[in-house]
């Protein structure tokens, strides 16, 4: 046998046999792979239609195509909440920059904020939302820029929400210090705003500057950055759906509302499609039973509360006394008496 395998072997090679041989070789080991990846095609079709309950591809077509409606759907409702959280911010700091006539514009919170989001990995609306508290202070915007990033670095060196570390700035800018201490800073009033901020940022940035940016290379840093960034895309898709979604949601609410105003029609109607006329009638039977009872009635020790006269004499008897005090005692000054007994009004007139 081993003689006539070599005299085939050498009779293929004069001939070119042998690379002919080896191509039909490779074509057949191509096939075979190409009949493997055929097979598993098939294996997981069928595995995909058994999961959908169905062999009919008509059907899974529709299936599927309904799935995927319920996933845009699902991103669609995901982009309107997250715009709506971002835009509740937005309107409460543009009320903030009308009301304190400051010289920050809304667009101008909204590009410090997006770019002090994008360089630490904080939440933009929350950033949108701290900067209107410290634009009640009259800070400019690069002031604003400034204070930004270093509100970030705090809140990642010391663990605070940068909401609270904002807050904490603002007040000390507006004279009260004492929140400040939490992150190791004890400061006095200096009676200028603008001297006030001056050292309460150059105190922050001898002890938290570049913390924002050594936390975003961390684990939890990266997390909190990819967080953010899906955030801020859910909220431009959304805030592109918001004008459509307004409109669909005012007339919801019209037809809700529409509803609620003839809730015992409704009750009726329900209690009629469930059960016929017997429920019907077992849904009036039992409102009719728990009309005269209050549970309310249960709760507290009764009696009669304070009346308009009652009221009114407490006031005057008060008034007489703090003008008996403020003339015995404190010689016509007693205002402090006077709005002590007025504070001992009040709780009078609860107590009866």
């Amino acid at each position: 046998m081993a003689v006539i395998r070599d005299i085939i072997e050498t009779v293929l090679q004069i001939t070119g046999g042998a690379q002919y041989v080896g191509q039909m070789a490779a074509a057949a080991r191509s096939a075979g792979l190409l009949a493997q990846a055929t097979a598993a095609l098939n294996a997981t079709q069928d595995v995909l239609l058994g999961l959908l309950g169905t062999a009919d591809p008509l059907l899974a077509g529709l299936i599927v195509t309904f799935t995927a409606l319920a996933a845009v759907i699902g991103v669609v409702t995901a982009s309107l909440v997250a715009f709506s959280r971002e835009a509740e911010k937005l309107f409460t700091t543009g009320v903030i920059l009308k009301n304190t006539a400051s010289s920050l514009t809304l667009p101008q919170v909204q590009q410090f904020a997006q770019q002090t989001s994008e360089s630490t990995g904080l939440s933009r609306p929350g950033i949108e939302g701290t900067a209107g508290l410290l634009a009640r202070t009259g800070v400019n915007g690069e002031q604003l820029r400034s204070l930004l990033g270093t509100i970030a670095d705090t809140a990642r060196g010391t663990g605070h929400s940068f909401e609270e570390v904002g807050r904490a700035i603002e007040h000390g800018i507006l004279g009260h210090m004492r929140g400040l201490a939490e992150f190791g800073i004890a400061l006095q009033d200096t009676g200028s705003k603008a001297a006030n901020l001056a050292l309460i940022q150059r105190q922050l940035q001898i002890r938290f500057e570049g913390a924002a940016a050594a936390f975003r290379q961390t684990l939890p840093g990266a997390l909190d950055a990819f967080q953010a960034s899906l955030q801020r895309f859910l909220s431009g898709l959304g805030e592109q759906f918001a004008p459509a979604a307004v409109r669909v949601l005012n007339m919801i609410v019209t037809v809700i509302d529409f509803l609620t105003s003839h809730i015992e029609q409704l009750a009726d109607a329900i209690a009629f499609i469930l059960g016929g006329p017997l429920g019907l009638a077992f849904l009036q039977v039992a409102q009719a039973a728990d009309a005269g009872s209050n549970p309310m009635a249960q709760v507290g020790h009764g009696g009669d509360p304070a009346t308009e006269a009652t009221a009114q004499q407490i006031a005057d008897n008060t008034a007489r006394m703090a003008d008996a005090v403020e003339q015995q005692v404190l010689g016509g000054s007693g205002e402090v008496v006077r709005q002590s007994f007025g504070y001992l009004h009040a709780r009078l007139a609860l107590n009866i």
